[in-house]
């Protein structure tokens, strides 16, 4: 794969829209499933006022990427 045709791609078609990763995979409170969209890796997590939230598998203290290796599970707080 020519690195130069993904990363156009990559531009073109996943960081210029909105993508769909699950309906309604995540039942309760604290629960988060991972998934790849790209190169990147997303969190998925239901906060407790009920809503879905995305969030990029990314430490902000240490910068280290996809932190997170539980593909899906249940937790109060995200940590790395």
């Amino acid at each position: 794969m020519d690195p130069t045709i993904f990363e156009r791609d990559m531009e073109r078609v996943f960081r210029r829209h909105w993508h769909c990763l699950a309906h309604a995979c995540i039942p309760g409170a604290g629960d988060f499933e991972l998934f790849r969209l790209g190169n990147e890796q997303v969190i998925l997590t239901r906060s407790a006022d009920g809503n879905v939230r995305a969030l990029l598998n990314v430490c902000r203290h240490c910068r280290a990427t996809n932190r997170m290796r539980s593909y899906v599970a249940a937790s109060p707080r995200l940590s790395c």
